[in-house]
């Protein structure tokens, strides 16, 4: 007895949704809109549209006119060169690095040192000198 109740009820929501309209109104500026539920205070025309059941005859079926695209031919991917070139990427950014830390080097060694600086800035050379050297390390700097 539910399956049959809940079936009406469905054949009837789908029924009331194929009779829902489409409506077209224009606003103040002028552009024109379309939807299911038209505004309130405004003109609107309701239009007739039915849903498609199957293709025309007028409208040319676009799969027989165009030919299948072929797909494009994929390369082999060697491993062995891929990894070649990412091992010559890294070797490349390590040497870049290790550049970048011989000019803070220099740059911490230009620096005054002596009783020229306070405490506090020779402490902040000297963990300077430490990050520098650590980084080294880890780059393998020569």
């Amino acid at each position: 007895m539910f399956l049959r109740a809940s079936a009406v009820f469905l054949i009837v929501l789908c029924a009331t949704a194929a009779q829902a309209g489409v409506y077209k109104w224009t606003d103040a500026q002028g552009k024109v809109h379309y939807g299911d539920v038209p505004p309130p205070e405004q003109k609107t025309d309701k239009l007739n549209v039915q849903p498609a059941t199957e293709p025309s005859d007028d409208v040319e079926d676009e799969s027989e006119s165009r030919p299948e695209p072929k797909p494009a031919a994929k390369k082999p991917r060697d491993a062995r060169a891929d990894a070649a070139r990412e091992a010559e990427r890294t070797e490349a950014n390590r040497r870049q690095m290790c550049e970048e830390i011989r000019r803070e080097q220099k740059r911490i060694d230009a620096a005054p040192s002596g009783k020229a600086i306070t405490g506090e800035q020779r402490e902040l050379r000297g963990k300077m000198v430490e990050q520098n050297a650590a980084a080294a390390r880890h780059y393998r700097c020569e």
